[in-house]
């Protein structure tokens, strides 16, 4: 029998993180879905853990490609109707699969949204999606694969993968997905626990190149519009995805680094967003921001970068990045 929903957990050197995942999965077990895990050569004891639960779960092992090559696998043996991506140090929310399975049975729709926490060592805090699914704004909606679930005959039909040998490969898709469609529900309820901790490949204090993959996101982004031929559709809000996540999100990641690193990576991220279009600072979902990103914006486009870090730390403080 064809299940509903599979669900695709890479897993890579996630044992402290792996056994509580998939609980939280079993524990609204339902004979609706599949639980794909995917061991992408993990080097300590998940595999271990995984076997664990093999009667329940499917247990796939890889060598190590990147978390986008795990999703793709995955991807290519899921047999259910709709795609649930969850990572493999995160955690879902108490009754969210049998909302999900809900919404699927009253109508089929290619894309569920819904809101979801960042838990902070067990200190969460609230994430609401409030872009508007209707209009075009629905392509500036966060990111995060995992905060969503997809139809699958909709990936299938448009050829969807996910990029590999890049880091915020989310980036280079998602917002593409949300334009291509209408058929979006958001559910307005937190179903998924996104955790933050030392050492994963968001949150690592060691610098490294990789950090610059965002770069490469966007760009692959861009050529999916263009490919389509819609970029010029919504040109006002790719270039604000590119302000937001190039400007904003890129450089308060590279700001704890050495003066030189964040210097020179400051001055390739005005670069870029200058080459697309000199007058940024003009852009309308710009207007609307918070006072301060925008004073961070005049000050970046001047190059006072110094001052740049410190309404980082200001804005990080009220959680405005």
């Amino acid at each position: 029998m064809k299940k509903k929903l599979s669900i695709i957990i890479p897993v890579y050197n996630t044992e402290k993180y792996i056994e509580k995942c998939i609980n939280s999965i079993l524990n609204q077990s339902s004979n609706e879905i599949e639980i794909i895990v995917v061991n992408d050569g993990s080097k300590d004891n998940s595999l271990q853990i995984l076997n664990k639960y093999k009667k329940t779960i499917k247990i796939f092992s890889k060598e190590n490609g990147g978390l986008s090559s795990a999703r793709n696998f995955g991807l290519e043996h899921a047999s259910g109707q709709y795609i649930w991506f969850i990572d493999g140090d995160d955690y879902v929310e108490e009754k969210s699969i049998g909302i999900i399975l809900s919404i699927i049975s009253k109508k089929d729709y290619d894309i569920i949204s819904f809101n979801y926490y960042k838990d902070y060592d067990n200190s969460k805090q609230k994430i609401i999606e409030n872009h508007n699914i209707n209009n075009k704004e629905k392509i500036l909606i966060n990111t995060s694969a995992c905060t969503k679930v997809f139809k699958k005959s909709f990936l299938e039909e448009n050829n969807i993968t996910f990029d590999e040998g890049i880091i915020y490969e989310d980036l280079a898709l998602i917002p593409y997905l949300f334009s291509i469609t209408d058929s979006i529900i958001h559910i307005d309820k937190y179903l998924y626990n996104y955790v933050y901790r030392n050492g994963s490949i968001m949150n690592n204090k060691e610098f490294k190149l990789n950090v610059d993959d965002k770069f490469i996101a966007i760009n692959n982004l861009i050529k999916r519009f263009e490919k389509k031929g819609i970029k010029d559709k919504y040109e006002k809000e790719i270039e604000y995805l590119i302000i937001k996540h190039i400007i904003f999100t890129y450089t308060s990641e590279i700001f704890k680094y050495k003066k030189n690193i964040y210097f020179s990576r400051c001055d390739r991220a005005l670069k870029y967003v200058n080459e697309y279009n000199k007058n940024w600072l003009n852009n309308d979902y710009l207007k609307k921001e918070f006072f301060g990103k925008k004073i961070y914006c005049l000050a970046f486009k001047n190059r006072f970068y110094f001052l740049c870090k410190c309404i980082t730390i200001a804005l990080k403080k009220v959680g405005k990045i």
